[in-house]
């Protein structure tokens, strides 16, 4: 874990110590996921809200974090709300649908919309009570998209916590479709099968087909219109390895070995201009054509760069050593350019903008808003609040993620319930670029503390798509 991510522990800890009390639904549980009645595609919307970025930060005590429901379109609730201890547990009422205010009184206020829900794992059934998650071609809802093969060769160490992979490593989506690594199995001497597996999804009719198998230790996965590029963590030999796998099935070809990171691999250090790729590595960035003869090909020597991203005709970037600076350059002509300092946070481009999630602090409670700024070069301005939570750092690149019109961002929170515990929500939130609707909160549920967390999660045009290791869940986004 690096000295950030350490950091960000210490920072949430401190905000739930200090956090106001939400609902107790018994023992240390301060999770649930939100349940949806049905399935429809991304609002079409454009421009931004109203720019707030000469707004004062006003130090205020305390964090909101949910903790009431108030009544409005989203329905569910009013103000004071009692909700029983056990609901969101299975064979209980769902958490009611409605509207919380999250950071009262700061300038990351923000009115978030929260779905009829349930535990983790559960999802809430037509009678409004918590069951388990059904196959998605069985319900509606929060429903189960894959069951993986999870290995059940002993990780634990002394410490209690499980080490080495198993189960689902990495999630990537296209227009039509979802796809996914399984790592692979271990027998009972606890010798690797060399059985990773590249699987997809098409979400038009849920059928499930494996795209390419026998990878050696998937771990990270990005993508392109024509090819999967995919990393391994090197169990075979000890050295890290790229390969790529055309979408419609094929020849799987090895690419590069141990001039890449896995944390700083695919997919953060990933991008596609239509069927080109481009990736960084410690040594620069590399690109290749979709062509079967095609090799990887030296385009810049700045290494180890994260986000990548790209509009079709220019590269853009962070750069940690030049103070997170966000740096763009033509595919053409490589000719790198300023164009702003970024927070280090979330980033992603959407029509002739980039934004980004910025934490806003000044005393309690901290919170996140998103910042624009022209991608031809300007200062990143505060355009809208986003409630309570801190986003998360560098390692979990796609923090935000846009998808048509819509974006979807993770944050993290510290919550304490009434019984007095603390903890850590993870939350990922979807909202418009256009409209002031209130963010969907789409998902809530503990985060793992440890060397191996297994949380994945992907945005796509009909809703969230997540796994935590051995499963992958659906949750669609609300109809209205």
């Amino acid at each position: 874990m690096s000295l950030r991510s350490l950091g960000g522990w210490a920072l949430l800890l401190a905000v739930g110590c200090d956090g106001r009390l939400i609902v107790d639904r018994g023992g240390n549980s301060v999770s649930g996921m939100s349940g949806a009645s049905d399935v429809s595609g991304a609002s079409d919307v454009s421009g931004v809200g109203t720019d707030m970025s000469d707004g004062p930060i006003e130090a205020v005590a305390g964090m909101t974090g949910g903790a009431e429901l108030a009544g409005g379109d989203g329905g569910g609730g009013s103000a004071g709300t009692v909700i029983p201890p056990d609901a969101g547990k299975v064979g209980e009422t769902c958490l009611p649908e409605g509207l919380v205010t999250e950071s009262e009184g700061s300038a990351t206020e923000a009115t978030i919309r929260v779905l009829a829900r349930c535990d983790a794992g559960l999802s809430c059934n037509a009678q409004g009570k918590c069951a388990a998650a059904p196959d998605c071609l069985q319900g509606h809802g929060v429903c189960v998209m894959r069951r993986a093969v999870f290995d059940q060769y002993v990780f634990d160490g002394l410490d209690g916590i499980a080490h080495g992979h198993t189960g689902v490593l990495a999630l990537a989506a296209s227009d039509s479709h979802v796809y996914w690594l399984e790592y692979g199995t271990r027998d009972a001497l606890g010798t690797y099968q060399h059985d990773g597996t590249l699987m997809s999804y098409r979400i038009a009719d849920g059928t499930t087909t494996s795209v390419a198998s026998g990878f050696d230790g998937p771990t990270s996965l990005a993508l392109t219109t024509t090819h999967a590029y995919i990393a391994s963590d090197g169990i075979l030999n000890g050295h890290p390895q790229a390969y790529r796998a055309p979408l419609t099935g094929g020849s799987v070809e090895q690419l590069q070995q141990d001039q890449f990171s896995i944390e700083e691999g695919f997919p953060a250090g990933f991008t596609a201009a239509g069927s080109q790729a481009f990736w960084s590595t410690s040594t620069g960035i590399y690109t290749q054509s979709a062509s079967s003869n095609a090799v990887p090909t030296p385009f810049s020597t700045e290494g180890s760069v994260y986000p990548l991203m790209s509009d079709g005709t220019e590269i853009f970037y962070t750069s940690p050593s030049s103070g997170f600076a966000v740096i763009r350059t033509p595919i053409a002509s490589p000719a790198p350019q300023f164009v702003a300092t970024s927070s280090g946070f979330g980033i992603a481009l959407h029509g002739d903008d980039l934004f980004e999630l910025d934490v806003l602090q000044n005393g309690l409670p901290w919170g996140t808003v998103l910042s624009r700024a022209p991608k031809s070069g300007g200062e990143f301005l505060r355009v809208r609040p986003l409630g309570a939570g801190v986003p998360l750092t560098k390692i979990d690149a796609l923090a935000l993620q846009v998808v048509g019109d819509r974006y979807f961002f993770t944050v993290e929170e510290g919550v304490q319930d009434s019984g007095g515990n603390y903890g850590t929500q993870r939350r990922v939130l979807s909202a418009s670029f256009a409209d002031d609707d209130p963010p969907i909160r789409l998902l809530e549920l503990p985060m793992e503390r440890g060397p191996d967390d297994r949380f994945r999660w992907i945005g796509t045009a009909v809703g969230l798509f997540w796994s935590d290791g051995r499963a992958i869940y659906a949750q669609p986004l609300p109809s209205h």
